[in-house]
């Protein structure tokens, strides 16, 4: 256990099962970050560009609610409430990029496609009678954008540079720690069983 958790989080919570420890726990992971280009130069000053990547963020443990509840909220063994699976993003980019006036402008641009799947979050959750900060990948999102930059240097000495950045993104789903429906369906929200209690 990290040294950084407090003394206190690592002893049994209230109402703890004979024989309860959650003083060991570790967790691992593995992947694999490709990336590809595919780049033609149509001549000196001007060319075209395909890139696919695949982003990983580990996974490991949340300290926001260690305070509160200690490392096991819902005392059964695992420390699941403090916890994240790894995050995922594939992104998918086409762009342009230009020299003209002799090169003293440059132009690029591009569209691209994000698509998140496990989107780590921190959600609160009524655990017995208290509510907690409970680590979670509850979500997935996709965004769609496009970038536009021009750099020009009209003479020795100046330079001015644009650019212009969209962005649309949106959670295709989105799953919160409640059993209230109608809660769920206001925020457009997949509930949950709350966690349990032993």
């Amino acid at each position: 256990v990290p040294a950084r958790f407090a003394p206190q989080a690592l002893m049994p919570p209230a109402g703890a099962p004979l024989g309860y420890d959650i003083t060991h726990f570790s967790r691992s992971d593995s992947y694999w970050t490709p990336q590809a280009t595919l780049e033609w130069a149509i001549d000196d000053a001007h060319a075209i560009y395909l890139s696919a990547s695949r982003v990983v963020r580990p996974g490991g443990f949340s300290t926001l609610g260690i305070g509160a509840a200690g490392l096991d909220a819902d005392r059964d063994g695992r420390p699941s409430e403090i916890e994240w699976q790894k995050e995922k993003l594939t992104v998918v980019e086409l762009g342009a990029r230009a020299a003209t006036l002799g090169g003293d402008l440059a132009l690029q641009g591009a569209v691209f496609f994000q698509k998140v799947d496990d989107k780590q979050l921190v959600s609160t959750a009524l655990i017995g009678d208290q509510f907690t900060p409970v680590a979670s990948n509850a979500a997935e999102a996709t965004i769609f954008g496009a970038e536009l930059s021009a750099d020009w240097r009209p003479a020795e000495r100046w330079r001015f540079h644009v650019s212009y950045t969209f962005l649309d993104a949106e959670y295709d789903r989105t799953r919160i720690p409640t059993s209230d429906l109608t809660e769920s369906a206001a925020l457009g929200c997949e509930a949950i069983a709350p966690l349990s209690t032993v």
